[in-house]
């Protein structure tokens, strides 16, 4: 398993710049992997990534869900239809049944997943059960994660960090694993790599055997460096850290999550 993930990651096409996870991959060699497009709303559609890990369940980010309103947090996901795409497939429109939040979700209050802020008690992480068989492979979930292990990050958001759309294609990179802080760890760009851009959100994190190891949360400023140009002092940051949800630590809920565990209402039309 080893020897063909990498092996997908190496015929992946030359990264162009930095600003986003990694270089395209082939998506057929991850078919667990799958774009959502999501009304909030908003005037745009919210766009995001997520696993299949059963037949009609979707492991993605809470925060593509919701967000704090009125103190706590609250999924405001205004439509059942989801459409379900992967790289070089048509989308199609599902219907939403559920949604589960991670327990540690459903009690937060502050502002979300602003760069910076400390998450070490937060699993962002949410489940979308589909009142029908999405015909994909589910993923297996890892065991466990450690500090400095190898792992890659994938995501179907921006291509570029000055993108002022999405694209379909999938796209990989490499990292190791930075630090572990409670259900979360933190993960460094490696070189010709970037860091996570909007539609990123929810992507799986896989080991070197091809099982998710995290889900994709959010960045945070790292090393902080100071530049003199000129008469100018300033400070700029070298890199970002990339926030992942520990699946090790959500294995138990995840398993539940399909029968009901967490589930949490949303403002859904009641025709739909």
């Amino acid at each position: 398993m080893r020897s063909r993930l990498l092996a997908a990651l190496l015929a992946a096409t030359p990264a162009a710049s930095s600003g986003y996870v990694g270089p395209v991959v082939d998506a057929a060699r991850f078919p667990s992997t799958v774009y959502l497009e999501l009304d909030r709303g908003g005037a745009e559609t919210q766009r995001c990534t997520g696993v299949v890990i059963g037949p009609r369940a979707v492991l993605t980010a809470a925060h593509c869900l919701g967000d704090v309103r009125d103190g706590r947090w609250a999924c405001i996901l205004r439509d059942r239809r989801v459409m379900v795409g992967r790289a070089g497939t048509t989308s199609a429109a599902r219907t939403v049944a559920r949604v589960a939040v991670h327990p540690s979700v459903t009690g937060y209050s502050r502002g979300m997943f602003h760069m910076g802020s400390d998450y070490a008690g937060l699993s962002d992480a949410a489940v979308l059960i589909f009142n029908e068989s999405l015909g994909l492979p589910g993923a297996d979930l890892a065991d466990s994660v450690s500090a400095r292990q190898e792992i890659f990050i994938g995501g179907h958001g921006q291509p570029a960090i000055d993108a002022r759309s999405y694209s379909d294609d999938l796209r990989m990179g490499a990292r190791v694993v930075n630090s572990i802080n409670g259900v979360q760890f933190e993960v460094r760009p490696q070189p010709d790599t970037g860091f996570l851009l909007h539609g990123d959100s929810g992507g799986p994190a896989y080991d070197l055997a091809g099982r998710v190891v995290g889900v994709n949360s959010f960045i945070r400023p790292g090393d902080s460096v100071r530049v003199i140009s000129g008469t100018r002092e300033y400070s700029r940051y070298t890199s970002y850290l990339s926030n992942i949800s520990r699946a090790d630590v959500m294995r138990a809920w995840v398993g539940t999550a399909e029968q009901g565990a967490a589930s949490v209402a949303c403002p859904f039309p009641r025709l739909r």
